[in-house]
């Protein structure tokens, strides 16, 4: 039988890619997203591939609209082995430059969204003692990055939410996965870069600009010295596969040598795995596997 997949924000970028992947190596694929409408770029990739995507509504910012696309995936299907936690947004702003609102919003999408997904679809992993979740994160959930301040935010959270998560779920049997991938050519990034500020009597203009300019130059100065600093969706979602049909998928997942070498700076152990197996060990002893 094969494996049914929930992957949120689906309409576009990784979402999208990874959807369309799955569907077509015979995955039992539904794609979520907020407006169903928005699903003709997913239908024609997948079409264009051959692939059978199921396009469901769900909007991560509404519990009983989560509750109401899991429900009929159970109903279907009668399991739900995993989830990918993608729905998420960004806009270029500092913390004095975003409203409260602006905040709130960012974390209603980028982690609560996910939270509640997760807490309708957890029950039903635990009661089979299997499934594996992935939350993406960002490097930005490892490193804090200028302008992206609400974002990053986010991202932390999300990044020790899943640490935790690890540590909870994996002895029911319950993979999770923390992705964490760089810069991706998908329109979320041009969306995000699109609302930096402008105003000439901005006080955050000189950084914003000189942000912007050596960024670009960062990217250019590798992709010319031959170094891959960036990946499509699409190579973003062949990282998700390979953890999916991983026996045994690392912790954190960097989704590029790039970032394992720009991230490693500030990590020793770019899989993750030392820290979560420490944390196991630590919390439960030795042979926590034989605990349940």
């Amino acid at each position: 039988m094969s494996k049914v997949v929930l992957i949120t924000g689906a309409s576009s970028g990784v979402g999208l890619s990874t959807s369309v992947l799955l569907a077509a190596n015979g995955y039992k694929v539904y794609a979520s997203m907020r407006n169903t409408a928005k699903a003709g770029d997913l239908k024609k990739a997948a079409e264009e591939k051959g692939a059978q995507v199921e396009v469901i509504e769900l909007d991560v910012t509404d519990e009983a609209s989560i509750k109401k696309a899991v429900d009929e995936i159970i109903k279907k299907e009668g399991k739900i082995d995993v989830l990918i936690n993608n729905a998420g947004f960004s806009f270029a702003k500092t913390l004095e430059q975003t409203s409260m609102a602006e905040f709130r919003s960012i974390m209603e999408t980028n982690f609560f969204g996910l939270v509640a997904t997760t807490k309708m679809v957890v029950p039903l992993m635990r009661a089979r003692r299997s499934g594996h979740i992935l939350n993406i994160s960002s490097f930005g959930g490892l490193v804090g990055q200028p302008f992206n301040d609400a974002y990053c935010a986010a991202k932390f959270a999300v990044t020790g939410l899943t640490e935790s998560m690890y540590a909870s779920l994996r002895p029911f049997g319950i993979k999770v996965t923390l992705v964490c991938p760089g810069a991706i050519t998908t329109p979320f990034v041009q969306k995000a870069s699109e609302t930096l500020e402008t105003d000439p009597n901005n006080p955050y203009m000189p950084l914003g600009s000189a942000y912007v300019t050596n960024v670009k130059k960062v990217f250019s100065d590798s992709e010319a010295a031959g170094v891959k600093s960036s990946q499509t969706a699409d190579e973003v979602a062949e990282v998700l596969k390979r953890l999916i049909e991983e026996d045994d998928p690392q912790f954190l997942c960097l989704t590029s040598e790039y970032i394992e070498k720009v991230a490693g700076k500030k990590l020793k152990d770019t899989t993750g795995r030392t820290m979560a197996d420490f944390t196991l060990a630590r919390s439960y002893g030795a042979d926590w596997k034989n605990l349940l």
